[in-house]
């Protein structure tokens, strides 16, 4: 599901941005890794964000920091997490092609 400026002004409204912004690089890293395991597994087919949000969102879903940020905010539906995961790869996208 890609990022929209709802679901961009919603995660913004509660701190789930500042918590991407302040933990990129680690993000950067799994959204990479979950690029790089999609791309191996289509065998040299074009690889699609809503692709590579299916291999991040486990990773994004048991992170222990993003999990404390969504507890203390009480943020519990499943939703946030599919945001959460469409935030990485829309600020990752960029450097996952190169």
């Amino acid at each position: 599901m890609a990022l929209t400026r709802e679901m961009e002004q919603a995660l913004d409204r509660n701190g789930l941005i500042a918590h991407f912004n302040a933990t990129s690089a680690h993000w950067q890293g799994t959204c990479q890794d979950a690029y790089d395991y999609t791309k191996k597994t289509f065998n040299g087919q074009p690889v699609r964000p809503d692709d590579v949000a299916k291999a991040l969102r486990g990773a994004v879903e048991v992170n222990p920091a993003l999990r404390t940020v969504l507890d203390q905010k009480k943020l519990r539906q499943k939703y946030w997490i599919d945001h959460f995961s469409a935030l990485v790869i829309d600020r990752a996208w960029a450097a996952l092609q190169k």
